[in-house]
This record gives C-alpha cells, structure tokens and sequence, in this order.
C-alpha cells in the first residue's frame, strides 16, 4: 500500500516477536531452539509464503542452524498464526513458534519460551490511514491514539512490544 502510493500517514505502533508456544506447564519441556529437533516433540510452523510469522521462523531456525533439522521432523504447516495456537491448545502439537501477540491471547492455557534475541529481528507494525479513506480526520486520530503512551499501555497489555521499548537492543 505504501509503495503504491495509498497510506496518507503512517505511525510506528510496536513490534511482533516470535516465541516458543508450548502447552501450559511445557510438559514436554520445550526450553529452546534446539528442542524442536527433538523426535518426541510435534511442531508447527506459518507457511513462509502465505505468513509473516512463517517467513520469521524460517529466518530464525536458519541462523540458528536448525531449519533442515526441523524440516526433517515435517513439521505441521499452518496457514496463519491462530491456527498453530489452536493446534498446541488442543495438544495436536508439542510445540510451535508464533507471534508474541497471538502467545498473549492464550495465556490461560499455554505459555511462551523467549527465543534468544541474536536468532531474529522484530517485525515492525505501521498503522495508516488510506489515502482515500472517507473520515482521513478519525483516522488520523485512531492512529494517533494507538501510538500515545495510553495507546502503547494497551497495545503492551495484549501482548505488543511498544514502539517504546528498544526494539534492536
């Protein structure tokens, strides 16, 4: 949309961050990268074609050197992040690696395992108003809203990493 010349204003608003997604208590003890090689965990990965989140995970178990490994295991293919949440939920999967927003919303029932911060970068989110948009004013102000302190509080609460934080520490 920006390249085509269709935001009229854009605002950082945070950034998402892969986790490990597990079943509550990690009953599989899934603690790092390396253990979504081992035989006895099932897991789940974003199609890297169709997900951004597919794309992060892919990047990240390369750096890490892992990604063959893990592709040997075939793992689970999801369409998009709240699929794979779903499927560690319902125990069709040990493991999966989503976005730190998605981990958020499920927290009664899984828990999220940082993944070292040298293995990935933070995806960016930008929010715009549409340079056709009928109410651009409203828009502006939603916008502007999201990226204030009271708008970041909330964003933070639901599982965001602020624009805030230092995202390339």
């Amino acid at each position: 949309a920006r390249k085509r010349g269709f935001i009229a204003y854009e605002e950082l608003i945070g950034y998402f961050e892969p986790v490990i997604l597990v079943a509550e208590g990690n009953p599989k003890s899934v603690e790092t990268l390396e253990a979504l090689t081992r035989k006895d965990v099932k897991i789940g990965l974003c199609e890297p074609e169709i997900a951004a989140v597919g794309v992060a995970a892919r990047d990240l178990l390369t750096e890490a050197g892992l990604y063959e490994a893990v592709l040997r295991k075939d793992p689970a293919y999801a369409g998009h992040v709240p699929e794979l949440g779903n499927w560690v939920q319902l125990g069709t999967l040990d493991a999966a690696i989503v976005w730190n927003v998605t981990a958020a919303q499920i927290t009664e029932t899984t828990d999220a395992i940082e993944i070292p911060r040298r293995y990935w970068r933070p995806s960016e989110i930008y929010m715009g108003v549409l340079a056709f948009s009928k109410h651009p004013e409203a828009a502006k102000a939603f916008v502007d809203f999201c990226a204030s302190g009271e708008g970041q509080t909330i964003a933070v609460q639901k599982g965001l990493a602020s624009k805030n934080e230092d995202a390339d520490a």
